[in-house]
């Protein structure tokens, strides 16, 4: 409701989201929930809803996710699984989650959308990537196409599956990057 409120309003982006919303008490009829907001409460100003809106959705999509049932962890061919197992980087494994929660909280949990619909009919839309992730059907970090990462064959109910191949890579990645930091650490110790 405030997202719709502040589209349709003409203020300063610095101005706190509180001071926004006890401004218009009349035309948000239900009590604003401060408890949910940094503090001081003033922190949080017009210029951030947006980013904090996505990190409270990514927030409910894991615990979405983790409630899923097991029509959303349908096992894939090894084929389809490969260009997920062979991502390099933490970064691309964060942004691909990232537009997996967001899926997951629009088209799962919002709306009632078929199982058997293939994933990349949705995630090739910008909207469910990071901000500027999502150029032309590119994924930036090796400027991959999203086509050949999500193929036809991947559907809605694999999206449990393929959420935990990814946070998989990702802890690979991260184990792999801190073995590398220890080993430069060691080097640099002993000589």
């Amino acid at each position: 409701m405030i997202l719709t409120v502040l589209k349709r309003s003409k203020s300063v982006p610095e101005k706190p989201l509180i001071e926004f919303v006890n401004d218009r008490k009349i035309t948000i009829v239900s009590g604003f929930p401060t408890h949910h907001l940094p503090t001081p409460e003033t922190r949080l100003c017009l210029c951030h809803v947006i980013s904090f809106h996505e990190i409270l959705e990514e927030l409910s999509a894991e615990r979405i996710i983790e409630g899923l049932g097991d029509e959303y962890y349908n096992a894939l061919e090894e084929e389809s699984l490969a260009p997920f197992k062979s991502i390099k980087t933490v970064q691309k494994s964060e942004n691909i989650l990232k537009a997996i929660k967001r899926f997951t909280y629009r088209c799962i949990f919002m709306t009632d959308i078929s199982k058997d619909e293939s994933l990349i009919q949705f995630l090739s839309q910008p909207s469910f990537w990071p901000l500027d992730d999502l150029e032309n059907n590119r994924i930036p970090m090796d400027d991959e196409d999203v086509h050949d990462v999500f193929q036809p064959d991947i559907l809605v109910c694999h999206v449990g599956t393929i959420y935990q191949i990814l946070k998989e890579t990702m802890e690979v990645n991260r184990n792999i990057k801190l073995n590398k930091y220890k080993k430069v650490c060691l080097y640099l110790i002993i000589f």
